[in-house]
This record gives C-alpha cells, sequence and structure tokens, in this order.
C-alpha cells in the first residue's frame, strides 16, 4: 500500500489502472472508495464508482449474491440489514431489504423486493413489490392501516386512520367511506350484475342537509332535444336528469326521451 495524495491510500494489486485506484481510503481513515479517480477521496464512509464516456447507461455498480449447495426453494432470498443504535445503546437491527424468488423455476423466476421495519420490537414486511408492477402494503395489526394492490382476495386501499378509502372484500363487494363510515357499497350479485346502496344504512333525518343523491338538472323549459351517446360502458343503461323550471324528471331509454311531472 503505498501513500495517495489528496484521496488517501491506494492499494491493490493493480492501483491506479487507468488512473483509477481499485480501492482506496480516504486521508481520515474511516472512508473507503472503490474504482475512484487515482487522489480523489471517497465521499462517504463506502463510494463505489463506475466511470465510463456513455449517456444513459445502466451498469451494476454493486452486487450481493447468493450461492447454495442446494435447489433453491420459494423464499430463497439474500438480504442487506441496518443497524442503530436503541435507547439502552444496544446495536440493534432496524430495516431490511430483501430480494427473494417467489417462484425459482429456471428460465421463468419470478422475484420479490420486501422492504421490512421494526413495529413494536418485531421485524415485519413494510411494503413488497412484486413481479411485473405488483404493489403490497400490508398491515400487521388489526387497526393500522393497509394498502394491497394485487390481483384476487382482499384488496383495500386508504388513507392513514381510516378516514377515507375503499376495498374490495371475500365478496368482491366495493366500500367507499368518510371519516371511517361507509357511506356507499357496490354490492356483488354475481359476475355480471351488483347493487348500489348509498348512504350510510341510518335513516335519514327529515331536517337532514347531507346524505343525499345528487342528479344533474336542467333550468330551460321544454323537451329535452339532446340524445345521450349509449356506448362502451353506457350502453345498458338509461340517462336521467331532472328540470327545474317544469318539475319533470326526465330519463331517456335509448330510443326517447319520457318524463314525470312531480308535484
Amino acid at each position: 500500500m503505498s501513500a495517495g495524495t489528496t484521496g488517501g491510500w491506494p492499494f491493490g494489486a493493480n492501483t491506479a489502472t487507468n488512473g483509477l485506484d481499485p480501492i482506496s481510503v480516504g486521508p481520515s481513515g474511516d472512508k473507503v472508495g472503490v474504482g475512484l479517480p487515482s487522489g480523489t477521496s471517497p465521499v462517504s464512509t463506502l463510494e463505489v464508482r463506475v466511470t465510463d464516456t456513455l449517456a444513459g447507461s445502466q451498469l451494476e455498480a454493486f452486487a450481493i449474491s447468493h450461492r447454495t449447495s442446494g435447489t433453491p426453494a420459494a423464499n430463497f432470498s439474500i438480504q442487506q440489514g441496518f443497524y442503530l443504535d436503541n435507547a439502552s445503546r444496544t446495536l440493534t437491527r432496524s430495516g431490511i431489504i430483501r430480494s427473494a424468488w417467489v417462484t425459482p423455476t429456471a428460465g421463468s423466476e419470478t422475484s420479490s423486493l420486501d422492504i421490512l421495519t421494526m413495529d413494536a420490537g418485531a421485524m415485519q414486511v413494510a411494503a413488497k413489490f412484486r413481479g411485473a408492477g405488483y404493489v403490497e402494503l400490508p398491515t400487521q395489526n388489526a387497526g393500522l392501516t393497509a394498502m394491497l394492490l394485487s390481483s384476487g382476495g382482499d384488496q383495500e386501499i386508504q388513507k392513514t386512520g381510516g378516514n377515507f378509502g375503499f376495498g374490495s372484500g371475500q365478496a368482491r363487494d366495493l366500500y367507499f367511506f368518510s371519516s371511517g363510515t361507509v357511506q356507499m357499497k357496490v354490492k356483488n350479485q354475481g359476475d355480471t350484475v351488483c347493487d348500489i346502496v348509498l348512504g350510510t344504512f341510518a335513516n335519514l333525518a327529515n331536517n337532514a342537509t347531507h346524505g343525499f343523491v345528487f342528479i344533474p338538472v336542467s333550468g330551460t323549459t321544454g323537451t329535452p332535444t339532446g340524445a345521450p351517446i349509449f356506448t362502451g360502458a353506457s350502453a345498458a343503461h338509461a340517462a336521467m336528469f331532472f328540470n327545474i323550471i317544469d318539475n319533470k324528471l326526465w330519463i331517456h331509454n335509448q330510443t326517447a326521451w319520457k318524463s314525470v311531472t312531480l308535484a
């Protein structure tokens, strides 16, 4: 090992090859660099640098691997741990980033990238990123907010504290919450039909100022002349609005407008 300049101490079998030090130690002795230009001090405790002349290139600067003499199965993994002193000044694991096989079959592998954090003294999965676009944020306690974006099973997206969210349970019912209370429910009745239930499932008071269903209105008297376009999702539906001048409720039955006058 020989003394460097402002960069500290470079060492290695081929020191300063192409002007780069394979491994170097900063002047203070507490920083290590890999692949830094000769005479350059690492910017952090460990700095790994790749230098080239390409624009927009994607290079793997750092890798950790796990080999085995056995046969890898699902959950075969490698992980990086993070450790912090706790209040008792005991070095304690505080987090993990883990890469694991979901399916290890050669040629059709599927993997997950998991983030684990410490929760009440136990390491728990805080987030899972799997395959092509699956994101899961599981909850370990019933009182915590959960978010799960995946296929099948229970699905829920909910804001902290349950103030707003929607979920799909085993029956594939869809719920809309406000302040933790169900305000709307789309109830599954098979693969092609559903019921829509509005309100908090309590009787609406005579003096209520909220909790109503709102529909479009028109302030122009006479029979409407516009023809709703029934395509796509609206092809099996009817269009409706209320005329506040004539006090008529109008419904288009995909052929013509029909109305009823309200007293």
